[in-house]
């Protein structure tokens, strides 16, 4: 069965790059640019994987995940945060039990990896 992915990241060249290569390793992508559209997205139908920027317009990543959080929705997703330097690691909470996080700009090997963890049986 084909593994879905939702990517939320604002830098559309970033988002077309992760598409590009998720698709060409086989997963089924839709990709959103805000906040607010990861939230309608998670509602509307649930990925295997989460790859979310912390720093999203309208709704940021972090705004997304602890919403959901708040919410009690229960989700069963893995989530890659991209984030912009590793000194942010520092402060943000893990509040998913399949969770990492990703430096931008991400090395497509590195991306890869990460995914591939989630998905190894």
């Amino acid at each position: 069965m084909t593994k879905t992915v939702l990517v939320a990241e604002n830098d559309i060249q970033h988002s077309d790059l992760i598409s590009r290569v998720l698709k060409s390793e086989g997963f089924a992508v839709k990709t959103v640019i805000t906040g607010i559209e990861c939230r309608q997205a998670l509602s509307a139908a649930h990925p295997d994987l989460l790859i979310i920027n912390a720093d999203l317009p309208w709704g940021s990543g972090l705004g997304v995940l602890e919403s959901l959080k708040e919410d009690r929705l229960e989700f069963h997703f893995h989530v890659i945060l991209l984030i912009e330097s590793k000194v942010e690691s520092l402060i943000f909470p893990v509040t998913f039990s399949s969770f990492t996080l990703a430096t931008k700009p991400v090395p497509t090997c590195e991306l890869l990896e990460k995914v591939r963890m989630f998905f190894a049986d």
